[in-house]
């Protein structure tokens, strides 16, 4: 279908300017001040002058964990890792992983987010769930299932595959040289958990006289380009190491805080260059998968810890969770509206009372706005949430309903 949206203000990377947009099929075809078109369109769509502007990235998800929602809270990560997550993970089933899916992906629309990373198990039940749906989804294998689930998912824009190891705390010699094998041949990119928590990098001190990033860096393992989540603990030659290889950090500020880890330094990581992307972890340990609420609490963090008001702009933070995330997962046309990029669009009504008075709309997009505040969210030109109707594979009660009737299931296996 071919939109055309008008009176909008849109947001572009150095201003938000007042105009229109048009959509044809999935790519955006005009950005400007309104004149006539040679598009017939499909749908009109007047936005009132409402903000306009990219889908969100969501560039560390764990998205068939929605089921621990609220079931292990006031936890430690290792309590809750091995006693509470675990152990309900082994007993999911294709139907447990599909309808969690789905469950997570109404949130995501919902609050404005268009793709995501996602590290989590069963590929078919991601495939059939997320890229069924329209959804913009790069997903993660383990090395033991990444050689089938390449080889059986054909691979677009829609629907990318990467390798992934957990941690190295999970793994050991041979895994993380496998992974570095699998990466080389495929061509593939890593995804990673690293330097989450003291303990963690502690224990690879204590076991290996190394931190994790050094440690991996040992094997190889950055030779591909490579996503490692959290890095909230990071010494001088580990962020060295970092823009030595490109890695691209994705950081969960909301994840790191509620479970205790800590709050990782992104204004210097920022100022070395260092590219930074943001993510919500899960709905298990988070508990919003609210992309809105990260980009506000990466900024204004900075600002507590490090007494610097000026560390991490509220335009900056929106780059980490647009921009750059594309960028990460190897897109060169997506994440803002641009002509010729492709159409992952989100409408913010700006005309409720947090949004009130427009005195900086770039500036309050971060500090003022909610992701309860996204009326619409188009994903590669097609409409996947608007004024609270779903156009998902599934009707959006009967996810609900499966979903809660598997997680009531599911809790039986706790430890």
């Amino acid at each position: 279908m071919n939109y055309r949206f008008y009176n909008a203000n849109i947001y572009l990377p150095n201003e938000i300017i007042k105009g229109e947009v048009w959509v044809e099929n999935n790519i955006i075809k005009y950005v400007g001040e309104p004149k006539k078109s040679n598009i017939t369109f499909d749908r009109e769509i007047d936005v009132e002058n409402n903000l306009l502007m990219p889908g969100l990235i969501d560039m560390h998800a764990h998205c068939g964990m929605t089921y621990i929602r609220g079931g292990c809270d006031d936890a430690t990560l290792e309590d809750w890792l091995y006693d509470y997550v675990m152990p309900i993970e082994a007993n999911m089933t294709y139907e447990d992983y599909y309808w969690s899916n789905l469950q997570t992906l109404k949130e995501f629309v919902r609050g404005g987010v268009t793709c995501c990373l996602d590290m989590y198990f069963d590929m078919k039940a991601r495939y059939d769930s997320f890229v069924k749906s329209g959804f913009r989804y790069c997903a993660t294998s383990g090395y033991k299932n990444f050689e089938n689930d390449f080889s059986t998912y054909k691979q677009s824009d829609m629907f990318k595959i990467f390798i992934d190891l957990h941690s190295v705390y999970t793994t050991d010699e041979e895994e993380i040289k496998e992974v570095v094998r699998l990466s080389r041949k495929y061509n593939t990119r890593i995804t990673v958990h690293t330097s989450e928590t003291l303990t963690e990098v502690g224990e690879c001190q204590t076991k290996h006289n190394m931190t994790p990033i050094a440690y991996l860096n040992d094997f190889g393992f950055f030779s591909q380009p490579t996503i490692c989540a959290h890095c909230v603990f990071l010494d001088d030659s580990d962020i060295e190491i970092i823009k030595e290889n490109n890695i691209t950090v994705a950081s969960n500020p909301a994840s790191n805080l509620k479970l205790g880890s800590g709050i990782a330094n992104l204004y210097n990581l920022q100022k070395q260059g260092v590219n930074i992307t943001l993510g919500t972890d899960s709905a298990g340990s988070n508990n919003r998968l609210d992309m809105f609420n990260e980009m506000y609490l990466a900024s204004v963090l900075q600002k507590g810890n490090l007494h610097e008001t000026t560390a991490l702009s509220s335009s900056s933070v929106v780059k980490m969770a647009t921009i750059n995330s594309a960028k990460a997962l190897g897109y060169d046309n997506l994440g803002e509206i641009k002509e010729g990029y492709l159409a992952d669009l989100i409408l913010l009504n700006i005309k409720e009372p947090n949004y009130q008075p427009w005195n900086n709309l770039r500036q309050s997009l971060i500090y003022s706005v909610n992701s309860k505040d996204v009326y619409l969210t188009m994903v590669n030109g097609k409409i996947l949430y608007e004024n609270g109707i779903y156009y998902l594979s599934e009707d959006a009660d009967k996810i609900t309903e499966n979903f809660v009737r598997c997680n009531e299931k599911l809790l039986n296996f706790k430890k």
